[in-house]
Formats: structure tokens, sequence, C-alpha cells
């Protein structure tokens, strides 16, 4: 072709327009991509979608599962919720996504006892459970106990000037009471002057803090309970073990020393009270998944547990003070506060005790502080569990790992390490060489 004024600026005309073009078709592909998702799965264990195991929990619904997203509008985290939503109705398209800006709706957060944002309730008919984070495990996990539920009967000790699960004052139960029933659980007042049995069908028995004496015969009644592999909240205040020798004998719970003291705490909430503590580390327990912010613990001991080893018991700790935390005692921080213990059952399932060093955090009065209902109803909800082993929707892929020989990983490591680097430099020489000549 023949090069002239003119064709020359056809040609750059043309580079121009080109140009031109290939920025609006990247500018008008990046908008698509914000407007619309399309997702292509070519993976051979559908990574881009849901596990088998949530597809066949998904196919066993025979109701539309609701979810509830606490989420800050065109955040990250509402985003999140917005993909998983999406995976999730590739196999349910009736699910049911609503989400609630917890700046805009303050108290309808209070209402459902959410205490960190990207938390999530799923919800099947009329029961609901809770997930603390916008994630297929959490989801999933959620939606299977969900299936597994029954109703959960907690009952409570009367008679003795206990803590009240359905009381006003402000030092009874009655706000936790209102929330465990309205996740589902069946609450019975027990009085064993009246009724000299617990009833076998008691998923747990609530032991808050009796301001009197109990009979010989109902010592009898709550030992024999533990021991027959009944689940147990106990909410020991230090009179107790004068009241419950027996029961405290055969759990080996012991008082340190009370109450704890927090000057730091006393300093940041301007109380002048020490005795309140805030407790924002968390030792690792299935209860405490779900307690991402700080627990405030009134007035509560602290305590040693060592149960005989012949009774099989499993301690872990639940709640553990600070090293800042102070006692007038001879024992050093940091304060075990709270623990649980669990044992097989001879016919399957698991045994589960919670001991706390006080029951004021649950109170009416503190309910409502810090993290302390998410706790309250997290520990009625793992102590009514029957105990049966969760699904894992987080298994890990086939291509995740990578197992060698020891032959193999000297040869990849002579080989990167030094026959590469050799090779590049040999390369490079014979280069140079052949260019000098």
């Amino acid at each position: 072709m023949r090069m002239n004024p003119r064709t020359r600026w056809l040609l750059r005309l043309n580079a121009v327009l080109f140009t031109a073009a290939t920025l609006v078709a990247l500018a008008a592909l990046g908008w698509m991509s914000q407007r619309f998702v399309l997702t292509w799965d070519w993976s051979g264990q559908h990574r881009a979608g849901l596990s088998e195991q949530s597809v066949r929990l998904l196919e066993g619904l025979e109701t539309p599962p609701r979810l509830t997203a606490f989420v800050t509008p065109g955040g990250e985290l509402a985003d999140q919720v917005e993909r998983l939503a999406r995976r999730y109705r590739g196999h349910r398209p009736d699910l049911v996504l609503e989400t609630v800006d917890p700046r805009r709706e303050p108290d309808r957060v209070r209402r459902a006892g959410v205490d960190h944002e990207g938390e999530l309730l799923v919800e099947l008919g009329e029961r609901r459970e809770r997930a603390a984070a916008p994630t297929e495990a959490h989801v999933s996990r959620a939606l299977e106990r969900l299936l597994r539920e029954r109703e959960r009967r907690v009952a409570w000790l009367t008679d003795h000037g206990q803590r009240d699960l359905q009381g006003q004052a402000n030092h009874d139960l009655g706000r936790l009471g209102e929330a465990l029933a309205q996740e589902g659980h069946h609450l019975q007042g027990l009085s064993l002057l009246r009724q000299p049995l617990i009833p076998e069908n008691t998923d747990l028995l609530v032991l808050a803090g009796p301001q009197v004496d109990l009979l010989e015969g109902e010592r009898r009644l709550l030992r024999r309970h533990v021991a027959g592999g009944g689940n147990l909240l106990w909410l020991l205040e230090p009179e107790d073990l004068h009241r419950l020798p027996g029961l405290a004998a055969d759990l080996g719970v012991t008082v340190l020393g009370h109450p704890v003291r927090d000057p730091r705490t006393q300093e940041l909430l301007g109380t002048g009270d020490p005795g309140l503590s805030l407790v924002d580390e968390h030792p690792a327990h299935p209860v405490m998944e779900a307690i991402s912010g700080p627990v405030l613990l009134p007035y509560t001991a602290a305590l040693a547990i060592a149960p005989a080893a012949d009774d099989r018991w499993r301690v872990r700790p639940l709640l553990r003070g600070a090293e800042h935390h102070e006692l007038d005692a001879a024992a050093e921080p940091p304060f075990l506060l709270g623990a649980t213990l669990e044992r097989p059952r001879p016919h399957g399932g698991e045994q589960r005790v919670a001991i706390i060093g006080g029951g004021d955090f649950l109170s009416n009065r503190f309910l409502g502080n810090a993290a302390n209902r998410s706790l309250g109803l997290a520990l009625a909800d793992w102590l009514t569990d029957p105990g049966e082993p969760e699904t894992d929707f987080t298994a890990p892929g086939l291509d995740q790992r990578l197992d060698m020989g020891p032959v193999a990983v000297t040869l990849f490591g002579f080989g990167f390490l030094i026959g590469l680097p050799a090779l590049l430099a040999l390369v490079g020489g014979l280069m140079w060489w052949r260019g000098q000549r």
C-alpha cells in the first residue's frame, strides 16, 4: 500500500477509533460486572456453589428457609450476604432474604439479641436459630439444628428464693426466660416440695442461687439427676457450697474467692464499683463461637473445678478472667470464672454441665449489657443439645493438599534452589559468549 498523507491520517484515525472502542467496551463490561453476576463453576467439587452436604440439607427442607441479616447496606458484609444467598437460591429459589440496617433499626437488633454486625437469623416456620457469620458453614449448621430440633424443656427450682426464669425483679432471670421461649424452649418451674421428682424429659435443669437451705431429699434428687446423666446449669453463689455440699463434691467445685475485682472496668465505666468485670478474651469453646464481644460479669466468684477421674468428666474453661483482675485470696490470675463438664452417656449422646461463678450477669438488671444475652442463649442452646455430631460443611477439596515423599521433596528442593538457578546462569553465559563472537 502506497503511503501518503491521507493514508497516514486514516491509519491514525483507525487507531484512535479502535482504542476508543476498546475503552468503551471495557467500561461497559466493568459497569455490567457491578450490576449483574454470572458464575460458571468448572471445578471438580463445585467450589463456587454449595457443598454436597448443604445441597442434601436444602433438599430435605419442607418449608422455605428465611434469612435475616443484620448488615449495613452497601458494605462488604452486605455483599457477602448477597453472594451467599445466591448460592443457596441456586438450590432453593424460595429462600427469603431480608437485610436489617443496625443503625436504622436498633430496637429490632436488641429484640433479636444480635451483638455484632454480620449475624444472621435463620428461620424455618416459627423456629429460628442464629448464625454468627454469613458463611455456608454457619448457615447450614443452623439449618441442620432446626431440622433436628424438638421442643427443649428447661426447668428451674422454685421454693427457695432462687432467681426466677419468669420473674420481673432485678435479680430474676425473666428477660432471659422470654428470650428462651421465643427460641422455642419450654419453661417449667419445678417445686421438689410438691412433686419430689425431676421429670425424665427435662433437657436442662437451672440451679440459680437458692437463698435458704434445701431439704435433704431435695439434695438427693439433684445429685441423682446429675448422676443419671441430666444436664445442669449451675449459676453458683459462694453460699451454695454450704447448701449443696454433696453436689459440689460430686462435681469437684470449690470457690477460691468472691468477688473478682476489675479496676480497669471500674475506671472505664466510671461506676465506682470494682465488682464489675469485663471479659473480652474467650477460650476456644463451642458456646463462645457466636460471642464476639466482651461479657460483663458482676460480682463473680473465682472457681476451681477438679472432679474425680473415675467420673470421666472432661472439664473445659468457658470464662476466664484477665491478668489485671484481683481477688482477696492466695490465687494467681487469670481466674477461672466459668467452666463446662462433659461426659458420654451410657446409651448415647453426651451429658453437659455448666458452672458459672454467679448469676448476676444473666439477671434482668445486667442481661442487656455487652454480650450477656447472647452468652445466655448460647449456653442454653449448647446445654440442651443432644450432643449428636454436626455435619462438616467445610471439608477441604481434594486438590488443596500436596503430599510428597522425602525423595520427591529432596528433588524439588535441589531443583528449585540449585538446579534451576544453575541452568539459567549457564544459558545466560552461553548467550553472552555467542554475542561476543
